[in-house]
C-alpha cells in the first residue's frame, strides 16, 4: 500500500501543528517533516516524543524527513547562492538531522544537492554510503532527492549512485517536477528495480519548458494533473512496476501559500487521488 503523504515544505510558514487536523481530515495518512519544525516544537516546550503523540492523536505519521544539504565536499562555499539560507542549508548535516529524524519516528530522510560542485560519481557514491551508514544506526532509510540545478541531477544519474554506494537503506526520492526538468525519462524509471523507489512527490508545471527552473520549482508549480507534464504517466508506470513507496502532493505555489490549510489539503488529496485512482 502506498502510504498517502502531504509534504509540508511548502507550507513552512504554518506551525507544524496546526497543519495535523486539516491533513488528517483531508485523508492523508502521512506528511513530512522538517529541522525546522522540531526547532519550532522544541521552542515550545515539546520533545520529539510529544510530537510523536500528536501525530498518532490526528492519525498520523512521518513518512519523510527533509532533509539533509551539506554532505559533499565544497558544498558549504556554495551555499551563498541562496540569500538567506546559507546558514541554514549549512546546518543540515547528516550528524544533526539523522538524529531529529529518528526521534520523531520517520521512516526515511531525503538528502538533497542544490548546486554543482561538479564530483565524480564514485565521489557521490562514497559520501551517499556514509549517511546511509550512519543512518541504519537509527534504522533510517536515506533517499537522494535528485534537483535539475544540483550535482545529481536526474534519475538514471541517481540509480548509478545508489548501485556504486551498494547500501540496502539507499533509494530515491522521486519528484516528478524535478523529473521532467532534469530530463529524465519513462524509460529510466522503467529500469528500475521498484524497490529503488523510496519516496514519490507528485506535482505539475504549466509550461512544457522552462528556462528559470528554480523560480519555478519553488513558487510555481501545480497541482499533478493541471499542467503540462505526464504526471499520470509516472504514476501508472509506478503501479505497474509494484511500487510501495508513499506518495504524496508538494506544490510550491501561490495558492499554496495564501489558501487556508484545510483548502489546501483538501485540494491536494483530491489531486492525488485523481491521479493515483486511474493508475
Amino acid at each position: 500500500k502506498n502510504e498517502t503523504v502531504f509534504c509540508s515544505v511548502p507550507l513552512s510558514h504554518v506551525p507544524f501543528l496546526d497543519l495535523l487536523g486539516p491533513v488528517s481530515r483531508a485523508g492523508f495518512e502521512a506528511l513530512s517533516m522538517t529541522p525546522s519544525h522540531v526547532e519550532e516544537l522544541e521552542r515550545q516546550g515539546l520533545t520529539a516524543a510529544d510530537a510523536r503523540q500528536r501525530l498518532a492523536d490526528h492519525g498520523l505519521r512521518v513518512a519523510e524527513f527533509e532533509c539533509i544539504a551539506h554532505w559533499l565536499p565544497g558544498q558549504a562555499a556554495l551555499f551563498d547562492r541562496v540569500a538567506g539560507y546559507g546558514d541554514h542549508l549549512l546546518a543540515m548535516t547528516p550528524d544533526y538531522v539523522l538524529p531529529m529524524a529518528a526521534a520523531v519516528g520517520a521512516r526515511s530522510v531525503a538528502v538533497v544537492d542544490m548546486f554543482r560542485p561538479a564530483l565524480e560519481t564514485d565521489a557521490l557514491a562514497e559520501a551517499f554510503a556514509g549517511i546511509c551508514d550512519k543512518a541504519s544506526q537509527y534504522g533510517l532509510r536515506v533517499n537522494i532527492e535528485f534537483l535539475p540545478m544540483g550535482s545529481i541531477a536526474n534519475i538514471a544519474q541517481t540509480a548509478e549512485i545508489i548501485r556504486r554506494a551498494g547500501r540496502p537503506n539507499g533509494g530515491i526520492t522521486l519528484d516528478t517536477l524535478h523529473f521532467y526538468r532534469g530530463g529524465s525519462t519513462l524509460a529510466d524509471l522503467r529500469a528500475l528495480p521498484a524497490e529503488m523507489i523510496g519516496m514519490v512527490q507528485l506535482s505539475d508545471a504549466r509550461a512544457s519548458t522552462t528556462d528559470d527552473i528554480e523560480t519555478e520549482m519553488m513558487t510555481g508549480r501545480a497541482l499533478p494533473g493541471e499542467g503540462k507534464l505526464d504526471v499520470r504517466a509516472v504514476a501508472e508506470l509506478l503501479a505497474a512496476k509494484g511500487v510501495t513507496a508513499p506518495i504524496g502532493v508538494e506544490v510550491f505555489s501561490q495558492a499554496s501559500a495564501e489558501n487556508e490549510v484545510e483548502t489546501t489539503a483538501r485540494s491536494w488529496m483530491g489531486a492525488l487521488r485523481s491521479i493515483t485512482g486511474r493508475a
